[in-house]
């Protein structure tokens, strides 16, 4: 009878051992999910940021875009008002050759 008392009381003694073990595992598995929300949270986070900036982007992108086409447009008109201004200088060197004569 002593032998199944003893037994018993090792018996007891490993689970008590056993469920203190299993407190300190479900512990840090909850410790470790909390962190994993945490992480998903933050790259759910960023991945936001990330699409803002590449929605910038693509805003400077089209600004830029507008913005080269106008200054094509005015160096065109430049050059062209260029070449009005020769014409118009030899027009008028002409008339002054003319004139002296």
């Amino acid at each position: 009878f002593e032998g199944l008392i003893a037994e018993t009381s090792s018996t007891m003694d490993k689970f008590e051992t056993s469920k203190s073990k299993l407190s300190v595992v479900k512990k840090s598995l909850k410790e470790e999910k909390q962190q994993t929300t945490r992480l998903k949270n933050k790259v759910t986070s960023l991945n936001k940021e990330v699409m803002g900036l590449n929605q910038t982007i693509s805003n400077l992108e089209g600004l830029f875009s507008e913005h080269s086409h106008l200054l094509r447009s005015k160096n065109r008109r430049i050059k062209h008002l260029g070449k009005q201004t020769q014409e118009q200088e030899q027009t008028i060197s002409r008339i002054n050759t003319k004139l002296k004569k």
